[in-house]
């Protein structure tokens, strides 16, 4: 799996801001949510595989590139939007022509240069401003219709609050989060090769710190591009209205995470506590009341089962985020670093650990009252409902289960605390030993000091373990018939396998260098 970083991915935020309460106990995984993407079709399985092919039937790059193209193009409508707003109080009583003479060659070349293109540089000439004034002023003259004018009038009026925050570049933010998000999803699809996702976000990016003075701005006119998109290009049914609500409410999660997300991509950094001050409000507002309170009480619901599940082990959710970020640094690094994760993106493996945890249970969604579990949160609801919910998916459950099996507890009179961190089928790993399964209820303590760990390959479905010379067990994996009698199959799971059992050593290696 292909893991790529770039810091461009949070202008694209809204696609990354679903269910947010399962990783708000760990900075570290909120970060790889915001700006670490992956090319693999499982990588989002909050999405359909085929979400370019379903939504714009994008089937090749030149399609994903096309589209781009056309977004992009939406700069005529921007510079509009300025030319009206800034007249938007006669609107009603001037014509076209008299409309006309305000659309000044300086004046276009002004707005074009407002959002990036200016034509004083040596690879524009004044043909090439002659085909993109043509181009605007068809665009102008086929909106400065009646209807057209009164709707933007009452639009202006409505998001009067939005607009004075970002006057200046009004929605062009919108249509550089879909270009940058199209771009993440082309890459996770596999529409789009690496170095071309990569140019594509890293030019868009560009361009917005150069034509946005911080998150206020943007983050403002991303809201604004939404709301004017869905006044002026509305069908008859609700669908345009539920995405507009979907994505503003994504915009808030974005803006309310206990962990600050813009903060940490050091990107206008000055700037994101007047954003907060002035957009959360103005979402607030537009939001409906009581869905935003049942998601505030879903998180206090999240809170309260994962405060229950610590207790088990008489621990506490900051020891579950220590756990994580224990977990994360030292253990899930090398899987990471060699692009290998396998044994964590499947759960059918006797393997219980923080992130199988951070999976819940599905009972926190019943007696849900509105729709929004089925829009905001569609990807949660779905996927707790395709799996089951048990203690093979609790860190704490397991732990506590296998403590209680063979009469041990876990430690908490001298520091640092004893942290559970892994269960496989019988053997607990913590943050002071691994607890070792050595026959019928019998259970061996090995300090970390005295851990030798090896992992290898044993047969085709089969990882074998060592923690010392004597100390083994066999972590079976469960296969498909047809992978089991595919020859070819086999040979890639095998050779998946020997990354997989590298990256165990390492991650061992690496508790043991912290624990000794």
């Amino acid at each position: 799996m292909n893991k790529v970083f770039n810091l461009n991915n949070i202008f694209a935020f809204p696609l990354k801001a679903y269910d947010l309460q399962d990783v708000f106990f760990c900075k570290e995984l909120l970060k790889e949510r915001f700006f670490c993407i992956s090319e693999d079709y499982e990588s989002g399985f909050y999405r359909s595989p085929n979400a370019l092919r379903e939504a714009y039937h994008i089937v090749l790059e030149e399609d994903v590139m096309d589209y781009i193209k056309k977004l992009d193009k939406h700069i005529y409508e921007c510079i509009l939007f300025n030319f009206l707003y800034k007249i938007r109080d006669e609107l009603e009583t001037l014509s076209f022509d008299e409309f006309n003479k305000i659309l000044t060659d300086e004046e276009i070349k002004k707005e074009f240069k407002n959002f990036g293109v200016s034509f004083d540089k040596d690879d524009f000439n004044e043909d090439d401003f002659a085909d993109k004034k043509a181009e605007f002023m068809q665009i102008a003259e086929d909106f400065y219709k009646n209807e057209n004018l009164r709707k933007f009038i009452e639009f202006c009026a409505d998001t009067s609050d939005i607009i004075a925050v970002c006057e200046k570049q009004n929605i062009r933010a919108y249509d550089y989060a879909s270009i940058i998000a199209l771009a993440i999803i082309g890459f996770e699809d596999l529409y789009l090769k690496q170095k071309k996702y990569e140019k594509i976000v890293n030019f868009y990016g560009e361009k917005i710190l150069s034509e946005f003075n911080g998150w206020d701005e943007f983050i403002a006119s991303f809201m604004l591009g939404e709301l004017y998109k869905n006044s002026f290009e509305k069908r008859e049914d609700d669908e345009d209205d539920y995405e507009t609500i979907s994505n503003l409410r994504l915009a808030y999660n974005a803006l309310t995470l206990p962990y600050d997300i813009f903060q940490m991509s050091g990107i206008w950094e000055n700037s994101v506590e007047n954003a907060k001050e002035k957009l959360v409000p103005i979402l607030e507002k537009r939001l409906d009341k009581n869905e935003t309170l049942e998601q505030k009480e879903l998180y206090e619901k999240k809170r309260k089962y994962y405060e229950g599940e610590c207790a088990k082990l008489g621990l506490n959710t900051q020891d579950f985020t220590q756990i994580l970020n224990i977990f994360y640094e030292e253990f899930y690094a090398p899987f990471r670093n060699l692009e290998t994760d396998y044994l964590f993106s499947e759960t059918e493996k006797d393997i219980v650990t923080p992130f199988t945890t951070l999976e819940g249970n599905d009972t926190l969604y019943k007696d849900s009252s509105s729709g929004i579990l089925f829009e905001v949160f569609y990807a949660c609801v779905s996927h707790f409902n395709e799996a089951k919910r048990n203690s093979h998916y609790s860190l704490f459950e397991a732990a506590n289960k296998f403590l209680k099996r063979h009469k041990l507890e876990i430690k908490r009179n001298e520091l640092p605390i004893e942290l559970p961190l892994i269960i496989f089928k019988n053997a607990l790993i913590t943050t002071k030993a691994v607890y070792f399964q050595n026959g019928f209820l019998k259970v061996k303590r090995i300090a970390w000091a005295d851990v030798k760990f090896s992992a290898k390959v044993f047969t085709f479905e089969d990882i074998e373990y060592r923690f010392s010379s004597e100390d083994v067990f066999v972590l079976s994996l469960k296969f498909s018939d047809f992978v089991a009698e595919n020859l070819n199959l086999r040979k890639e799971v095998i050779e998946e396998l020997g990354y997989e059992t590298k990256a165990l050593e390492l991650a061992f290696n690496n508790l043991k260098k912290r624990f000794s």
